[in-house]
């Protein structure tokens, strides 16, 4: 790939050495315990409907409503595909090896600091949590929003055509986004999922501005 993986490092904030550009610093999420750990994580993080606005605002996004944005400039979300780890867990079935996908996260807006952080999630997340809501969301616009860019086929059998796929994948999901097909409501629990870098306190709108 031509650059080193965030997850072999050990600061919780990893510098990502990129030869001839600028360092970027990423805040490094912690992976989930174990993969119940995870799912548990993320259903407690959804958030409540009624606090859809507020939330979104922490990020710079400003909505009217969960299903309707405000005529405001939206922060531009950037998902890259980093590395994919092989992780060994004991289950109430044995000893059993997941694969954990590394995903690189930024978040611009002009007047803003630029956030950056990265996470790392199993497919079967990535399916639960973005493909499959974005796709029931958008509906007959997904094939045309995502033309070219195919989720993973729960049959694929070849061991490398996850990462071919899932890079272009998250890339159009970004784009999706950030031209403002996705819902509020649903954006907020991406985010959540995503666990995404808010806005430092003072660059957050007032509340009622």
């Amino acid at each position: 790939m031509g650059v080193r993986s965030l997850w072999a490092m050990d600061p919780e904030t990893a510098s990502l050495p990129r030869p001839g550009l600028e360092r970027f610093e990423y805040v490094v999420r912690p992976r989930p315990a174990s993969c119940e750990a995870a799912d548990e994580q993320f259903e407690a993080a959804a958030v409540a409907k009624f606090a859809i606005v507020p939330y979104l605002d922490r990020f710079g996004y400003a909505a009217i409503s969960p299903d309707c944005w405000a005529n405001e400039p939206m922060p531009q979300l950037t998902l890259t595909l980093d590395c994919k780890e092989a992780v060994s867990e004991e289950t109430w079935y044995g000893h059993q090896e997941h694969q954990w996908y590394g995903i690189r996260c930024q978040l611009t807006l002009p007047g803003t600091p630029m956030r950056r952080w990265a996470i790392q999630r199993r497919l079967v997340h990535i399916r639960t949590w973005l493909h499959e809501p974005v796709r029931q969301e958008l509906g007959e616009l997904y094939d045309e929003l995502f033309e070219g860019a195919h989720f993973v086929s729960r049959l694929e059998l070849d061991p490398g055509s996850d990462m071919e796929r899932l890079r272009p994948w998250l890339w159009s999901l970004a784009k999706c986004i950030n031209e403002g097909h996705i819902l509020p409501q649903l954006l907020a629990q991406m985010l959540s999922f995503l666990e995404a870098e808010e806005l430092p306190s003072i660059e957050k709108r007032d509340e009622g501005a």
